[in-house]
Order: C-alpha cells, then sequence, then structure tokens
C-alpha cells in the first residue's frame, strides 16, 4: 500500500510539472532558438573568455495579445549592455518590419520601431513597460504587446520570427541563431 501511495504521488507531481509551465501563457506558440556558446563579449574588447552577452537560447512565445521574449545566457554567460530583436511578420518582404530594443544602460528601457532592413531605426509604435531581468540568474524577459507590432492599414502579425542581437557599448557581442538570421516562425497560438 505505501509503495503504491508513492507511485501516486510522484505520478501526480510529475504530471503538475508538465502543465504547470504550459499555463503561464495558455494558448501560446512557442519556439526556441539555441545558439552555441562562448561568442559572446569578453567585456573588454579584446581577447579572453566571451561570456558577456553570449546567447544559449530564446524562448518565443506568440500568444493572442502578446509576444514572450526569454533570453537564457549561455552557460556561465552574463547579460549584454543592449538586446536587438529583429521581427519579421511577413515573409514576403526580406528582412524584419520590427526592432524590439532592450537596454540595460542606466535604467532598463523597451522600446518598439518600425524598420525595413537589418541596421536601421525607424520610428517608435510604443514603449512597452514590460521588459525585465534577473542578475542572479542572468534571464532576460520581455512581454511585448502585438498592438506594437502593428503597422498602420495591416492586421496584427499572425505568425512571427525572430533574430535576436546582443551588444556591449563597444561591440557586437552575440547573434541568435546567427547573424541577421532567423529563428523558426511562431503562429499566433
Amino acid at each position: 500500500m505505501q509503495r503504491f501511495l508513492r507511485t501516486a504521488i510522484l505520478t501526480v507531481c510529475t504530471s503538475l510539472l508538465l502543465v504547470v509551465p504550459l499555463a503561464t501563457q495558455a494558448g501560446a506558440a512557442v519556439v526556441y532558438v539555441s545558439d552555441p556558446p562562448g561568442d559572446g563579449s569578453n567585456g573588454t574588447g579584446g581577447a579572453g573568455p566571451r561570456k558577456f552577452g553570449d546567447i544559449g537560447r530564446i524562448r518565443v512565445a506568440h500568444g493572442d495579445g502578446r509576444m514572450w521574449l526569454t533570453v537564457i545566457p549561455a552557460r556561465g554567460g552574463q547579460l549584454a549592455d543592449y538586446y536587438e530583436f529583429w521581427v519579421d511578420v511577413n515573409a514576403a518582404n526580406a528582412g524584419p518590419e520590427f526592432l524590439v530594443d532592450f537596454t540595460l544602460e542606466v535604467s532598463p528601457l523597451v522600446t518598439v520601431q518600425q524598420t525595413d532592413r537589418f541596421g536601421q531605426r525607424g520610428r517608435t509604435l510604443c514603449r512597452p513597460s514590460t521588459g525585465g531581468f534577473d542578475r542572479g540568474s542572468q534571464v532576460l524577459r520581455l512581454n511585448v504587446p502585438r498592438s506594437c507590432l502593428k503597422t498602420p492599414g495591416f492586421p496584427e502579425p499572425v505568425r512571427l520570427r525572430v533574430s535576436a542581437h546582443a551588444r556591449m557599448d563597444y561591440e557586437s557581442a552575440d547573434w541568435a541563431p546567427g547573424i541577421r538570421l532567423f529563428g523558426p516562425w511562431a503562429r499566433n497560438g
């Protein structure tokens, strides 16, 4: 009887561990963008361990009303000074249509800008106050309203994909999945 009770408790706990993370963003399609470790910045612009801004994995969740971006650094990685998330919503148009910009310098600030290509900054569409980071775990989380990813005259995006760029004040740190490359499409869940 005791063995049966232990097995039942273990089964319930395992089920909860699998279901609870899914409930936090119900209805969101989730994709992951992975990046090899060791290609960040060393903090000085020269040789040495390249841990600053070294992206390990990005979680992109696209759901009703929101896009969630979570940057998990590579093992031993540290947050960069700036993050640029180039967002593509139109496969027929080469390059990104939006730039979600996050800075840790001075104070955390998130802006969403319209753009036509990588490297171009356009008109600011909104400034969501939903950016956060955890210095202890070095994880960055952004929550962007889908209404910020809307071009006048067009509906909110049905699907999107992201190219992430981590930068330091003095140099580029890392791109995920690669320089000016996009991860997989995330449909609106």
